[in-house]
């Protein structure tokens, strides 16, 4: 028993010991325990970068096909969708700028509806990262993408203003006939970077 009380009085002091070094070790790495006033310190901010608002033909990212649609870049000068592509206080505007097409034929309906909102979802993702939105104001008036809805085809777009300029991305979806199984278009145009003062 005297033992045994010996070993653990042993233990405890050497716990002790340990415990002591071990504090007095962190003591003198953070000094927590000094009396100094804390001094201030200035930290040296550096700013995020902002991303540029814009978007290029060659960062956006379009897949060559996906779910079986193939996507074609039209050959300059061929885009059609940024024909009087923004209004500016009820006044229409032609864009000049880079077309996709992006086609599929005999697809059925719930095929067309969810590669329509695949799409939809897909530029939304791209542009609000951005803050691109669907309308911007102008000196007082209104910029929009030119949206065209009919019985077969929508048209919606997105426009981003910054610093004097503006672009505008144009989508257009498509079908050949209004009961599907059918032929699907759907059309992506990215107007050229362009000056308001243009407006």
């Amino acid at each position: 028993m005297e033992v045994i009380k010996k070993y653990k009085t042993i233990s405890i002091l050497t716990f002790l010991i340990i415990l002591t070094a071990v504090f007095g070790i962190f003591y003198k790495q953070t000094n927590l325990f000094e009396n100094k006033e804390i001094s201030k310190t200035t930290a040296n901010l550096i700013p995020t970068p902002t991303p540029d608002p814009f978007l290029y033909v060659d960062k956006l990212n379009l897949p060559s096909s996906y779910m079986g649609y193939t996507f074609t870049k039209l050959a300059s000068g061929s885009a059609t969708l940024g024909k009087g592509g923004v209004l500016y206080s009820d006044k229409s505007f032609d864009l000049t700028g880079t077309e996709w097409i992006v086609k599929k034929d005999n697809v059925s309906e719930e095929e067309f509806q969810k590669f329509k909102k695949d799409f939809k979802t897909f530029a939304e993702i791209q542009l609000f990262k951005l803050d691109w939105k669907t309308k911007a104001e102008v000196n007082g008036k209104e910029l929009t993408p030119a949206v065209k809805n009919t019985f077969l085809s929508n048209t919606w777009g997105y426009i981003k203003v910054s610093e004097g300029k503006y672009q505008a991305l144009l989508l257009k979806s498509q079908k050949n006939k209004t009961n599907c199984p059918c032929n699907i278009e759907f059309r992506v145009f990215l107007s050229n970077i362009d000056e308001l003062d243009n407006l």
